[in-house]
């Protein structure tokens, strides 16, 4: 029975940290499998580069309302989304003004036979209610943050690191599904 929770218990712990791809530092975003890498590779076996290219732009078409404003591509080889996300985040950096943020981010795949890199890049957090900037390394002054970060690398808004963790994160998952599975391919022939 002993052995039974700790397999259950292991079993737990590896799914709640499997879709953990990208955790957010002082210095950005750094794979949660290598610290040293600020990107992960998908692999798509048998799938050339070219169908991956596709894959990903009719995935990514049909999440952007208005693809054109938030995309730049080179034929076949790499996509740049430069985005800001849908979400917005009510986190406190600022005492006595607007606390209402949008994490602004750039995604960038790059294609190969078989395989596609996601480097995902933190730019900041923007106020959407004025043109304030939350980046990642800032000071705390009487309860003002300038930062998600310090200079030293402390967290100083854990709220905020796990929104952007959450965001990118899911972002990542649900490009690697829509990949590895062709979800946009029609299901009939018209």
């Amino acid at each position: 029975m002993k052995h039974f929770f700790l397999s259950l218990l292991g079993l737990f712990l590896f799914v709640g940290t499997a879709n953990a791809q990208f955790k957010l530092t002082s210095s950005g975003f750094v794979s949660t499998e290598d610290e040293a890498k600020n990107y992960t590779v998908i692999e798509v076996p048998n799938t050339s580069k070219n169908e991956l290219f596709k894959r990903a732009k009719m995935y990514l078409n049909g999440l952007y309302n208005n693809p054109k404003f938030v995309t730049s591509e080179v034929d076949n080889e790499q996509i740049v989304i430069d985005a800001l996300d849908a979400e917005e985040l009510r986190i406190i950096f600022v005492m006595n003004g607007p606390n209402l943020w949008q994490y602004s981010y750039k995604y960038t795949f790059e294609f190969k036979d078989n395989k596609v890199r996601f480097i995902p890049v933190f730019k900041c957090l923007a106020n959407i209610q004025n043109n304030d900037e939350i980046g990642l390394i800032g000071v705390n002054v009487m309860g003002n943050c300038s930062g998600i970060f310090n200079k030293k690398g402390k967290c100083l808004k854990d709220k905020a690191k796990e929104a952007v963790e959450t965001s990118t994160n899911d972002y990542f998952a649900a490009f690697v599904n829509a990949i590895k599975n062709n979800t946009q391919q029609p299901t009939e022939d018209w």
